[in-house]
């Protein structure tokens, strides 16, 4: 202000002013509509609607049937300058999502994306006003040419006739096009079209089609992901219609029924999945059925077996549920089901081991208490037998015999020990070559079967227990030979198996193995008693036991091998034996050399609650020129030893029994022994032959081993090897 030399002015704050100025953009925005369902909206780039039905919303998760996160990206298209969307949305309106094409831009100061969008069908029903409109058209178009043809008809025929060709042309483009573009990939040529309104619904058209198009070629990918997927599914897959019948089979379907999937198309549900009870045997309710009756899904089931096309049976577990359309309407059913075999196999092989280890309490005990009254008996009758003069011919024979007896008795309880509880066999490494034959030519001889063997020159070696495994060969040798009557040849096989290369054996995979297969010609294993012959006392002999099989089968378990059988009635069985092996092809494994009988007397002390067993041993020992020291419990052997330390008279070796009822045992005892004198001598005997210690007792601190009932040689070799 010049007159008086001041300067006026005045001002905004531009925040407050850009805020007015958003203020007055989301009012516009939500004034500004487009019919009932199109409008301008606006958001920030965090996802808060700042305009629109969701205003003040948080949209950023928002997704459609489809998956497709729809603000996350109308915001990423805005923020790349620009961009269109497709998705599916409700109207406004409208409960049923509708297909619908959105285009966001951005205002990268405010950090704002700004949008609208269209549905689908209103392009659509908007082509479909344009085609209304230019039907019209055409009709007025023509009625004009008529009447300026009518007009010019006496003035130019030839050119009414000539205009009159060019439209005729153009609507049969036009009628062609909209007869062929249903069912082909086609559109317009502008140039082929004579008049404008012609080239505006051709242009409409073509983009028509091109939408068509689009839709075509998405609804044709997820088809081919969907086709991709069922040929993947390591399941069978079955599609039906409402009515059960057959729509989609899937490669593994097709392998576990033996049906193709174009013969199988077409027919009922029942035919192509053939199902029957496991147990009756009698067809099954098919579960297409059961799922279009209960309108529901099922779950998996395991209790039934297949029977394929080309008659293969098979134990399968199935689920299944209905197919339902947008609108939840059931359009049929889709059945899963897998082949379950392997683990049925599995199971029933587990369930013999557990009904095998419900008799080892029992028999383990019962072959212990025998075991300590043979070793009475058996030290008696060698005591009496060493005493008698040596003409007393015919005594020394019945005692000679009566040893005899003694020995096939334990045999017999070696038989029941088998299955006792955490017993173990006495392992060495093995040529199961020589062990196989000369175990199948014992039970053969003088037979009429002729028995055929196949050894590779790499056959691997085995740790195991030879009599054991002798004995298991011979059980399953004595049943082929059962089997075949009239004669037969027997085919025994043996073959080296690596780790991962076992099949379907129970926990396989973890171990080297060697596989011995012995098939037989007889007369096979009847289906109804095939899951059986391995329980014990199951036997369809008169003479038999029950315990051939269950025996052989508990060896092999302890060994952690495998044994199995597949039979064919009438044709046949063929038992497998998988046995861990070590990777070494040596067959000659030398002996242990003869150990030489000691000359010099020692001081043993003999520790078992059975006092016949204690004067035994003491009356055995003083014949092999050795002092006994006898105790009855490990309380007593520890205070004992202890004592004769201290007096200057140490025991050179102690004799332990394992198990001493209501006081302390074997086990138990050595450590307390090995506490007092790290260099004690100890021998473990017991009754219990498999005994884990018995097989491991140097992990235990004893120097040698002893089973019960055991003869003067025996215990002479054992304790010139400890002392």
């Amino acid at each position: 202000f010049e007159p008086l030399d001041w300067v006026i002015g005045t001002g905004k704050y531009l925040d407050v002013e850009e805020q007015i100025i958003k203020g007055e953009i989301i009012d516009w925005l939500e004034n500004t509509t487009f019919g009932d369902d199109r409008y301008i909206f606006a958001g920030t780039w965090k996802g808060i609607s700042l305009s629109g039905p969701a205003k003040g919303k948080n949209m950023w998760d928002i997704t459609d049937p489809n998956g497709v996160k729809i603000l996350q990206e109308l915001i990423s298209n805005a923020q790349q300058g620009g961009g269109f969307v497709e998705y599916v949305m409700p109207k406004l309106k409208g409960n049923r999502p509708d297909p619908k094409i959105s285009y966001s831009a951005s205002i990268s100061e405010w950090e704002w994306y700004i949008g609208t969008g269209i549905y689908v069908d209103f392009i659509e029903n908007e082509i479909a006003r344009q085609q209304e409109i230019l039907k019209k058209s055409i009709r007025g178009i023509v009625l004009k040419v008529v009447l300026v043809l009518c007009f010019f008809l006496f003035v130019s025929t030839l050119l009414c006739w000539w205009f009159a060709g060019k439209i005729q042309k153009n609507l049969s483009l036009f009628l062609d096009f909209f007869a062929r573009s249903a069912v082909e990939n086609m559109k317009i040529h502008p140039d082929k079209v004579s008049f404008s309104e012609f080239k505006s619904l051709a242009s409409s058209a073509n983009n028509m089609v091109e939408g068509r198009q689009r839709m075509l070629s998405e609804l044709r990918a997820e088809q081919e992901r969907l086709a991709v997927t069922l040929q993947s599914i390591g399941d069978g897959v079955i599609t039906t219609d409402t009515k059960g019948t057959v729509v989609l089979l899937n490669p593994v379907a097709e392998q576990l029924t033996g049906w193709e999937n174009g013969e199988a198309q077409g027919k009922q549900v029942d035919e192509v999945f053939y199902v029957i009870a496991e147990k009756s045997g009698q067809p099954c309710q098919s579960p297409i059925t059961r799922i279009l009756a209960s309108d529901d899904v099922t779950g998996f089931t395991g209790d039934s077996i297949l029977i394929a096309k080309n008659g293969i049976r098979r134990h399968v577990a199935n689920s299944g549920a209905p197919i339902r359309d947008r609108e939840q309407n059931i359009i049929g059913a889709v059945l899963v089901f897998r082949d379950v075999s392997s683990e049925k196999k599995i199971e029933e092989e587990l369930l013999k081991m557990k009904k095998l280890e419900s008799v080892g309490v029992l028999a383990g005990g019962i072959a212990h208490d025998f075991n300590n009254i043979l070793s009475a008996i058996l030290g008696n009758i060698e005591l009496v037998d060493y005493r008698i003069a040596n003409k007393d011919v015919e005594t020394k024979s019945l005692l000679s015999s009566a040893k005899k007896a003694i020995k096939r008795a334990t045999k017999l309880t070696g038989q029941l020990l088998t299955f006792s509880k955490g017993g173990e066999p006495v392992k060495e490494e093995t040529s199961l070559e020589e062990l196989i034959s000369e175990s199948a030519d014992f039970v053969l001889h003088g037979s009429n079967v002729l028995c055929e063997y196949y050894f590779p020159d790499d056959l691997w070696i085995s740790d195991v227990d030879g009599g054991q495994i002798s004995q298991v060969i011979q059980n399953i040798i004595i049943n082929a030979k059962h089997a075949m009557p009239e004669g037969g040849t027997i085919t025994i096989r043996c073959s080296n198996i690596t780790q991962g290369n076992v099949g379907d054996l129970p926990g396989g995979g973890a171990a080297d193995y060697v596989r011995v297969t012995i098939k037989d010609t007889g007369i096979g294993i009847p289906q109804e008693i095939a899951d059986k012959i391995f329980d014990p006392y199951f036997t369809t002999k008169h003479e038999g036991s029950g315990l051939g099989l269950a025996i052989s089968h508990s060896i092999v378990s302890k060994h952690h091998g495998y044994l199995t059988v597949d039979s064919i009635p009438g044709k046949g069985s063929t038992f497998t034996l998988s046995l861990p092996a070590i990777r070494s092809t040596e067959k000659d494994l030398t002996e242990k050399d003869e150990i030489a009988i000691p000359v010099k007397a020692a001081r043993i002390m003999v520790m078992d609650d059975e006092q016949l067993i204690l004067d035994v041993l003491k009356s055995q020992l003083a014949i092999l020129g050795h002092e006994a020291v006898l105790v009855s419990s490990g309380e007593e052997a520890i205070s004992r030893y202890q004592e004769l330390k201290e007096q200057g008279r140490s025991v050179d070796l102690v004799i332990m029994d394992l198990t001493i009822p209501g006081g302390m045992g074997g086990q138990e005892a050595a450590e307390q022994l090995l506490k007092i004198d790290d260099q004690v001598k100890m021998i473990v005997a017991s009754g219990y032959s498999n005994d884990p210690v018995m097989a491991n007792y140097e992990k235990y601190g004893f120097c040698g081993a002893v089973g019960k009932p055991f003869d003067l040689d025996e215990l002479r070799r054992v304790l010139a090897a400890s002392l």
